[in-house]
């Protein structure tokens, strides 16, 4: 049975004590945020420099993290007709493998990025006896003629598997996800910071 989907404002993002799920050197800062000058988007990472862009050539902001066995997948783009989170949904998986639904553990409706219907589902993939446990967060909006796309998904091996994959779900639910923004004052290279003239 599909839990019921639940409305929840969104929280605002900064350092919780699941953090330690993304442990960071003595005297590094808990996360910092990264701008993707493509895709015009700025979120916070736990870990910043734990995690590796992973060049690709697609549309896609892909960045990986090792030390966790984690992945994330972000994506923003605009399609010729009015779109919603399902056919959004539907277009990315067409043209990229992500993670499968499987144990849900929350759904949510979300106004995330600003003015998106966007729906949030956390939960465990199944996965056999004695392989690794994996995690998943996907989240997939609509807004008039443009989509967004966000997958993270993470791994863990042992007694504690459940427990720790479920505390980088609460990190990257609480802190990257809901610390997303849409932002059109970051410089491209084809669109450089403008500069006051000075007078001659």
């Amino acid at each position: 049975m599909v839990p019921a989907v639940t409305v929840a404002p969104p929280k605002a993002p900064g350092p919780a004590a699941e953090l330690s799920a993304f442990p960071v050197p003595p005297g590094e800062p808990r996360y910092r945020r990264v701008l993707s000058k493509r895709l015009q988007v700025s979120l916070p990472l736990p870990d910043r420099k734990g995690w590796t862009l992973v060049r690709d050539r697609s549309s896609f902001l892909v960045m990986a993290h090792e030390a966790t066995s984690s992945s994330l997948i972000v994506r923003v783009w605009r399609e010729r007709e009015n779109m919603n989170r399902a056919r959004c949904e539907e277009r990315v998986r067409m043209i990229r493998d992500l993670p499968v639904r499987g144990r849900e553990i929350n759904r949510r409706l979300m106004d995330l990025p600003a003015d998106f219907d966007t729906q949030v589902d956390v939960g465990f993939a199944a996965s056999p006896p004695g392989e690794p446990l994996a995690g998943y967060l996907l989240a997939f909006g609509g807004h008039a003629r443009r989509c967004f796309a966000f997958a993270y998904e993470t791994t863990a091996l042992g007694p504690q598997a459940e427990q720790t994959v479920a505390d980088r779900l609460v990190v990257i639910d609480g802190l990257t996800l809901e610390g997303l923004e849409l932002r059109s004052d970051i410089p491209t290279a084809d669109r450089p910071v403008s500069r006051p003239t000075l007078p001659r």
